[in-house]
């Protein structure tokens, strides 16, 4: 049997104690004459204070902002025994997080912060846990509350947030209402259960029970099924001033990516004749690897490259695209349909695969949808070359359709 080692405690500067702590350690940590503390090891910042009285509380310290020159708090958290300790740690966290990003998470209730500071906190959060939307998330968020930003957090009401999503419903977005509200619901979650806030004003909301009319209008999405219907969005494209938005549009439909793939590609992620789009951009959260034909090869080459970005579509500053609306609001125009979205494109990309003959699993692998679980769990073939071979087929049938211009 190996040699058993006491763990020992490394007292600090200021006379506490450090240890990696557990259940039974703390139940062991003895009462003294002054009240003292014991530093968690496994996460900085979370301390237990035993009081002479037998007490022992889990705190936070840390600082609020960066720098040696940010201020000091300590905020308690709870009585040691009222909540696990992993509890505890989840919790300190979460409120190390807000205080890192500026905020002082014991006036959350107070209405000191601003919704900006809770939105950039929100940020962050998602940044940590490596949430793939997270750009879109906030930036969404900020857009549709710009109004509220910099108000205190706590004086959000449901009819402020209720009121900007009908302002977007009636504006025939409903796609985009409907994400708003998933983001903010979502969003208000996370503060309140990290102690921003004492409660979410959207808790019980529900929309209106859509009637059969409304039902049978948002089942009627934008799919290119005929020759002639992508004919026209190809000649829609080639008359768009910008030809980093032509080009960006033609390529989610000859790949299937999502906007958020295809707006973000770099340089970086193409070999030859395979992007490669990485696991942090995906919805699946998964790398997918897609096959390029001709007609995508051709896009590529025609792009400019620029010094000091990697991206393949940039935007206004050599930045990431940004502002679809406004780049889709052209095009919607010219189509004659106001429902038109990017995400159109990969409806029609999927479709366009089964009606050259494709068959439905390997058009499922080339559009990278999630597997079920026994799919995952039996079926590790990726049909590369099926996949190549019908992205060639794919690609040809478009550019006999367009002319290939």
């Amino acid at each position: 049997m190996g040699q058993i080692v006491e763990l020992k405690k490394k007292p600090n500067s200021k006379g506490s104690n450090s240890t990696v702590l557990t259940e039974a350690k703390i139940r062991s940590l003895k009462p003294k004459t002054a009240r003292y503390l014991v530093a968690d090891d496994a996460l900085r910042g979370l301390v237990v204070r035993i009081f002479p009285g037998g007490q022992r509380s889990y705190y936070v310290r840390g600082r609020v902002g960066a720098g040696r020159a940010a201020p000091k708090i300590e905020m308690r958290i709870a009585e040691c025994g009222q909540i696990p300790l992993r509890d505890a740690r989840d919790k300190a966290a979460q409120l190390l997080s807000l205080m890192r990003t500026g905020i002082d998470p014991r006036r959350s209730t107070g209405g000191g912060n601003s919704l900006n500071d809770l939105v950039d906190a929100y940020n962050t959060r998602l940044k940590s846990r490596g949430v793939v939307k997270r750009e879109d998330t906030v930036s969404a968020i900020k857009r549709g509350l710009k109004f509220q930003l910099s108000r205190p957090a706590a004086d959000l009401s449901r009819a402020q947030i209720v009121e900007v999503l009908d302002q977007i419903e009636n504006d025939g977005r409903t796609g985009a209402s409907e994400y708003l509200r998933k983001s903010v619901v979502a969003m208000l979650n996370w503060a309140v259960n990290a102690d921003f806030l004492q409660h979410n004003v959207m808790a019980g909301y529900r929309r209106e029970r859509a009637t059969r009319i409304e039902r049978i209008d948002a089942k009627s999405q934008t799919t290119f099924k005929t020759d002639a219907e992508i004919q026209r969005f190809w000649r829609v494209t080639g008359e768009l001033p910008n030809p980093v938005h032509r080009d960006m549009a033609r390529w989610l439909l000859i790949t299937g990516a999502r906007r958020s793939e295809g707006g973000h590609m770099n340089w970086s992620e193409v070999a030859d004749d395979i992007w490669s789009i990485p696991a942090e951009r995906t919805k699946t959260g998964n790398e997918h690897r897609a096959p390029l034909g001709v007609l995508a090869l051709d896009i590529l080459e025609a792009q400019p490259r620029y010094a000091g970005t990697d991206l393949v579509f940039p935007g206004r500053g050599l930045r990431p695209l940004s502002g679809w609306t406004q780049i889709l609001r052209p095009m919607k125009e010219a189509l004659g349909d106001q429902k038109f979205a990017f995400h159109a494109l990969r409806r029609s990309y999927r479709t366009g695969l089964t009606r050259i003959g494709v068959d439905f699993d390997l058009a499922e692998l080339m559009i990278a949808h999630a597997r079920s679980d026994l799919h995952r769990r039996y079926d590790h073939s990726d049909r590369w070359a099926e996949r190549v071979a019908a992205q060639s087929k794919w690609e040809a049938y478009l550019a006999n359709v367009t002319g290939g211009a």
